[in-house]
């Protein structure tokens, strides 16, 4: 659903009610939030999907669609699993 951002947030949040801890499902959602420039939605979907158990952090240093998070700190944490 590259680019067609509405479609994939409702199928991703349709996913989130089906299994509300689909760590990819909120990993996605903030990667949307992220290419929308929405950093403070996009970090907390990232955080949620950590807690979540999404354990592919090195993932996070070369998604592209998490370009726009790379400068801010709480990103850094996260890269390093550190959930403050």
């Amino acid at each position: 659903l590259r680019e067609r951002y509405d479609e994939a947030m409702e199928n991703y949040k349709h996913a989130l009610e089906v299994d509300a801890d689909n760590r990819d499902a909120f990993y996605n959602i903030a990667c949307i939030y992220a290419l929308r420039n929405d950093k403070e939605q996009s970090l907390r979907y990232l955080r949620i999907a950590v807690l979540n158990g999404y354990i592919e952090l090195d993932t996070l240093s070369s998604d592209p669609d998490l370009r726009s998070l790379r400068d801010d700190d709480r990103f850094r944490n996260l890269q390093q699993g550190v959930l403050k």
